[in-house]
């Protein structure tokens, strides 16, 4: 059973508040759902304090907001190690295998939000698609 407090839940009201330009209101949830640990909030903080925020009174802080977008990419969220490619920054995904944050995303979110059943079914063929593809790309 899903508790509001937990990172995944956090992170869904944080984006729903934003998506309704409701920001300031988001601010808290993201910030909490970063804390645990969830890498789109991880990343969305990160640039926010990187880039600095007038609006949420949020002073720009390369540094600081660094961290938390390196968090994000140690986690291997594409949008955070395309980041710090772009700005020439360190910062790696650890996995060899860059699907492996898309598993592990569907697989939580299955597992998670739906019953074990279909999570496991649909985990299944997510894993056999992505080898399927990853195959392609190697024979060319």
């Amino acid at each position: 059973k899903r508790n509001i407090n937990d990172g995944w839940s956090l992170e869904r009201i944080a984006w729903a508040l934003m998506q309704q330009h409701r920001d300031a209101q988001a601010l808290p949830a993201l910030q909490k759902a970063a804390e645990l640990k969830q890498p789109w909030s991880q990343l969305v903080l990160g640039k926010t304090i990187y880039d600095g925020c007038p609006e949420l009174n949020i002073e720009r802080a390369e540094r600081a907001g660094l961290v938390w977008i390196q968090r994000s990419a140690r986690q291997c969220h594409p949008e955070a190690m395309q980041f710090l490619t772009n700005h020439d920054l360190p910062g790696e995904c650890p996995s060899a295998d860059r699907y492996e944050y898309l598993w592990r995303r569907m697989a939580k979110w299955w597992f998670g939000g739906v019953g074990y059943a279909v999570g496991a079914t649909a985990a299944v063929v997510l894993l056999l698609s992505l080898l399927k593809i990853r195959r392609k790309a190697l024979l060319r």
